[in-house]
Parts: structure tokens; sequence; C-alpha cells
């Protein structure tokens, strides 16, 4: 079975992409970097994330016309959806931002005598997300 990763454009079947996967060794020392990297982020404040995070979407805004491009070649999404699925994008996450403070509060506990309970939301760990792109039949 080959490692090889490829990425199949749906509307001309041709390979846009080509490139040898990750070995376990590699993707063990990925998620050591994760975990090591995730305790700065952890320490962070959620003003510190928060900017972050528009930071990112900046680069992305920045980068709209060719990030339209790849999702055409890669998914045969129409060109003309393609910024404006981009920008809606943008609005869910800047709306995630501004409800941030509100939804990562701490929830208090039911009151009982001698006893002081809350949930507290707190991160805990990095996260590793997969799915396909694009799919061929």
């Amino acid at each position: 079975m080959s490692n090889q990763i490829r990425t199949i454009s749906p509307s001309t079947h041709e390979v846009i992409f080509d490139q040898p996967g990750t070995s376990l060794e590699e993707a063990i020392q990925v998620a050591a970097e994760s975990k090591k990297a995730f305790e700065t982020w952890r320490t962070s404040s959620l003003e510190d994330r928060k900017s972050i995070v528009k930071r990112a979407l900046d680069i992305v805004a920045k980068n709209r016309d060719e990030l339209s491009k790849d999702l055409t070649t890669q998914m045969g999404r129409p060109i003309r959806y393609c910024a404006a699925e981009i920008n809606t994008m943008r609005l869910r996450a800047e709306y995630l931002i501004e409800i941030a403070e509100e939804s990562l509060s701490d929830l208090p506990g039911r009151p009982e005598a001698g006893f002081r309970r809350v949930v507290k939301r707190v991160p805990v760990g990095p996260v590793l997300i997969a799915g396909t792109w694009n799919v061929s039949q």
C-alpha cells in the first residue's frame, strides 16, 4: 500500500497534488510538538488567543483569490462562489470570537452550604481533525 497522498480534480480527473504521506515516526513527532505548543497556548489569555485567530483570518482574507482557485481546482466548486464562501467563513469565525468570552466563562454549580461548585472551561489539549477534502466516486 502506497503512503502517497494524491488529490485528483473532480472536474478534470488530473492529479493536482502528489506528495509522500507522513510516516508513523513523523506523526509521533508532530503530536509531541503539538502538545508542547499547546502548553504555551493554554497559558495565553483569551484576548491573546482571539488576536492570533484574527491575524489568521487576515491572512486568509489576504489570500482569498488564491484560496478561491484552490477550492475550484480541488473540489470543482464554481469559482464565482468561492470568494463568498471564504467571506462567510470569516463572518462565522468573527462571530465565534465575539461570543468567546461569554461562551467560555465558568459555569456556577448548584448551590449547597459549605461547597463552592463551578465548571471551568479550560483548553484540554490539541485536536486532530482528519477528513476528506474531495471524494471521487
